[in-house]
């Protein structure tokens, strides 16, 4: 016969204790509830009683800490390391660890020239925008150009970005020193257009003294062209026999938003024709 009832799970049993006999204990198990313990991952929960004695909770076993909003090493700290615990990724510099969501790309957080369109971890930051530079003071050397001669760049632009390029034109002998007729265009032309100046402080060519309303700064602009008027004399890009540049920038700029790298990238061309 049970003395004394246990006093977490039990609870005597009113009038069973008579004279010298020992009373009755209430076994409470279904009321006890439950007992917690241990923190984070490792929290373990079991029934309070069983056959009216308590029961032993032992807290589970901790793990490596990764970036998922749990505290998976039970030291108290969710995702204790931040974004230490993300993976390196191709041209990212900067990620955060943005709890149940996992690890994600910092914003401002690709490496110079590059960019995360599709916002995904994985793949990094994806679209390579170094084929052209980030300003006018910066722009891309496609190089100098002899007659017959061409160059090519391929590139991506970021939302709302422009990529720029420059190209020389070597003197070819002559009154001006020019010859061929360098033409610059820029492809999809239903996506892309370009703007062609003589240095970054100067306004667009102009384009109109030869018949042609069109100038190299116009809205949607995908291909300009200077041409030599005169053979064997001054060259011109109008019919006043302007020498054209020896130093064109271009500037390339999108006319609808990308949703994907491939959606952003462009094809631009500088031939130098006979």
């Amino acid at each position: 016969m049970q003395i004394d009832c246990n006093d977490t799970c039990q609870t005597p049993h009113g009038g069973t204790c008579v004279a010298s006999t020992a009373g009755t204990c209430d076994n409470l198990d279904a009321t006890a509830g439950t007992r917690t313990c241990g923190s984070g991952a490792c929290t373990a929960t079991v029934q309070a009683c069983i056959g009216g004695l308590p029961q032993m909770c032992t807290a589970g076993t901790s793990q490596p800490e990764v970036c998922d909003g749990v505290d998976n090493n039970c030291n108290g700290t969710v995702d204790d390391g931040g974004a230490l615990l993300c993976p390196s990724r191709t041209h990212v510099d900067t990620q955060v660890c943005n709890g149940a969501t996992g690890c994600a790309i910092a914003s401002m957080g690709c490496t110079a020239g590059y960019w995360d369109y599709d916002a995904t971890l994985s793949n990094g930051c994806e679209c390579d925008l170094t084929g052209g530079g980030q300003s006018c003071l910066s722009a891309h050397s496609l190089g100098s150009l002899a007659v017959g001669g061409s160059a090519a760049a391929n590139a991506a632009l970021a939302p709302g970005g422009s990529s720029w390029f420059l190209v020389t034109f070597t003197p070819n002998g002559g009154v001006g020193g020019r010859g061929g007729t360098p033409t610059i265009s820029v492809s999809p032309t239903a996506d892309f257009s370009i703007a062609v100046f003589s240095n970054c402080t100067s306004s667009t060519y102009s384009c109109t003294a030869s018949g042609d309303a069109a100038n190299s700064g116009a809205p949607g602009i995908t291909s300009f062209q200077f041409n030599d008027t005169l053979p064997n004399g001054p060259s011109g890009y109008t019919a006043a026999n302007v020498t054209w540049p020896t130093t064109a920038y271009i500037q390339v700029t999108r006319n609808s938003t990308p949703t994907t790298c491939g959606q952003a990238a462009f094809s631009l061309s500088v031939t130098r024709g006979p």
